[in-house]
């Protein structure tokens, strides 16, 4: 990846070091960014202490930096508790935004499902976020033109309610390397 190797994105990868908490042979768990799926007492805090460490080390200190994270309903599949997620969540925003910055975060709405936990955070993460961006089937079924519907919505700043004039909602088609977006009703499929 060209933009990792000119030092324009920093990977740190949450698996790995899951498993170097997890794995017994691991004597350093206690300190690990990760120490709270062994120890419930502890917090996230040492996560973005791990993160905030990277960057600085990256040199990425006086600019702008985006925090992406690639699900973060996996952590509460490790075990950990809304509260301990969204608490890390607060902190990650209080960080990178202080530093005119933002976090972006993919939260899985798995409706069909019956796991409550993930059902609550995504909720809470939808009142707490200024953009949201969701991705849905089409509602009228499989079409090979168009492969799904999304709607983004911006909340405004002051008193946090959905601008209903805030809201667009797209189609989309996924190719090989690109999604292209169009206007509803405009795909050749639809026409």
């Amino acid at each position: 990846m060209k933009a990792r190797d000119d030092g324009q994105v920093t990977v740190i990868d949450g698996l790995q070091l899951s498993q170097e908490t997890i794995q017994p042979a691991n004597q350093n768990s206690e300190t690990s960014p990760l120490a709270c799926i062994r120890n419930s007492k502890l917090d996230l805090q040492s996560l973005l202490v791990h993160i905030t460490t990277r960057l600085s080390k990256s040199g990425c200190d006086n600019s702008p930096v985006t925090l992406i994270i690639d699900d973060v309903s996996v952590l509460i599949s490790l075990g950990l508790s809304v509260n301990t997620v969204l608490d890390f969540i607060h902190y990650c925003q209080v960080w990178f935004c202080g530093k005119n910055g933002c976090v972006v975060l993919l939260v899985h709405d798995d409706k069909d499902t019956l796991d409550e936990s993930n059902q609550q955070l995504h909720t809470l993460m939808l009142h707490r976020s200024t953009h949201s961006i969701e991705c849905h089937p089409l509602p009228t079924g499989y079409s090979k033109d168009v492969h799904g519907q999304i709607n983004i919505m911006r909340r405004e700043l002051d008193d946090g309610r959905p601008n209903r004039n805030a809201s667009r909602q797209f189609h989309y088609k996924i190719t090989d390397k690109t999604m292209r977006l169009f206007a509803v009703g405009t795909s050749s499929a639809v026409l």
